[in-house]
């Protein structure tokens, strides 16, 4: 199973609706869900991955929706695929 399958199931598994998941690089996914299970995501993929949380940060996205800011939570797995 690839990452990026891995990554799908375990989300299904506890109920997180993904919105997107892409795969720019091979050694990258962005995983989009809905603020609302934001936290709920970065605790499930820490602990099932057991992957370091690296970074916390922020975009402001105001200027192209009022209101709007994008979080990001980066992982970092040691794990070879």
């Amino acid at each position: 199973m690839n990452a990026t399958e891995r990554i799908k199931n375990i989300l299904a598994s506890e109920n997180i609706g993904m919105i997107n998941l892409s795969a720019p690089y091979r050694d990258e996914l962005y995983i989009t869900v809905a603020g609302a299970d934001f936290v709920k995501t970065c605790n499930v993929l820490h602990k099932r991955l057991d992957c370091a949380v690296m970074m916390l940060f922020a975009e402001d996205l105001r200027a192209v929706t009022p209101g709007v800011f994008a979080v990001y939570c980066c992982f970092l797995s040691i794990q070879t695929h």
